[in-house]
């Protein structure tokens, strides 16, 4: 299919998709077959208001609408009280044949029904789509559930102005789908991402303690917390005694006059190591500066001999072979 929407959608759904899909009524969804969609109530509401403030024969059909639709709820809110599905769909009935016969008779062509009658076809080619919710157990006649969910990230874009990079990207879709995922199941975000980071950072072993500068990062609330939850003991050198944190400072001067020296100005060097490599370096050296120097520096020369632009998965591989023979 042409159309960059439908192929979307088809990309998130999949081809053999065999599920039913709670939606508004955007074209795009009108590849799939009535009986495998749900259309939103809520927003028949809202077009039903719309019609009901027209003229003559558009707010007669507006209002009676409205009438049928509110008719709907209150028979789907009572079914919420006595959970009978077969008293629901009797009462269901006359407000189908009512609901019916209005669009029939508001689909005919005339030049009295031209602001509703387009309206009124659309809603009679999708028909079996209104009611499934009648057969289907889990289903509800809206989609405020989804609705709801996406007014958070939809706020977020708006006030962030989107993403920079495909990384960002990612970032961002992960980690609010997370944050909704898990508030629907009433579970701990803050558990979740102490679990995430233990399992991709350390591979289970955290530090007993952490001992940073006084940088604004490091003094920060957000580290604190994050440390108290991980049960991690926070320490923080004295102001101006860089013996206190002799190992990561000797790592730091190696990589300022050993390394930093022989790249060109100018060179990003985040673009000389892939996201593989630099994602399987902190995996084997769990991050501790010393193992992250000496794989960086023989995945550099790895890539050097096989005469590579930069540094890729297959160069760290070889790195991490080599030093672990080593």
């Amino acid at each position: 299919m042409a159309d960059r929407h439908r192929d979307r959608l088809i990309e998130l759904l999949g081809p053999d998709f065999q599920g039913i899909v709670t939606s508004d009524r955007w074209w795009a969804y009108d590849h799939l077959d009535p009986e495998q969609r749900q259309a939103c109530w809520s927003h028949l509401q809202r077009d039903f208001r719309f019609h009901s403030e027209g003229l003559a024969l558009q707010k007669e059909f507006g209002q009676a609408g409205l009438a049928l639709t509110d008719r709907m709820f209150n028979a789907w809110h009572a079914f919420g009280e006595h959970q009978d599905r077969e008293r629901l769909t009797l009462e269901m009935k006359p407000i189908q044949d009512e609901f019916f016969a209005l669009l029939q008779h508001a689909g005919k062509k005339s030049k009295r029904h031209r602001l509703h009658r387009r309206f009124a076809n659309n809603l009679l080619k999708i028909w079996p789509a209104l009611w499934t919710f009648l057969t289907i157990p889990a289903l509800t006649p809206t989609n405020n559930a989804a609705e709801r969910a996406l007014r958070g990230p939809v706020i977020h874009r708006k006030l962030s102005h989107g993403n920079q990079s495909n990384a960002g990207e990612r970032f961002t879709e992960r980690s609010l789908s997370a944050s909704v995922t898990y508030r629907l199941q009433h579970r701990s975000l803050l558990a979740y991402l102490r679990d995430l980071h233990t399992a991709h950072q350390t591979a289970g072993a955290l530090p007993a303690f952490l001992l940073v500068d006084r940088g604004s990062a490091f003094v920060s609330s957000q580290l604190l917390r994050a440390c108290a939850v991980l049960g991690v003991k926070l320490i923080h050198a004295s102001p101006r005694a860089a013996t206190t944190k002799g190992k990561i400072e000797r790592f730091f001067r190696t990589v300022r006059d050993q390394f930093l020296v022989e790249i060109d100005d100018g060179v990003d060097l985040r673009e000389l190591f892939s996201d593989n490599a630099i994602g399987l370096s902190h995996e084997v050296s769990r991050g501790l500066p010393r193992q992250v120097n000496n794989l960086a520096l023989a995945s550099l020369i790895a890539a050097f001999t096989s005469k590579k632009a930069i540094v890729d998965e297959s160069a760290a591989r070889a790195a991490v072979a080599e030093i672990s023979t080593e």
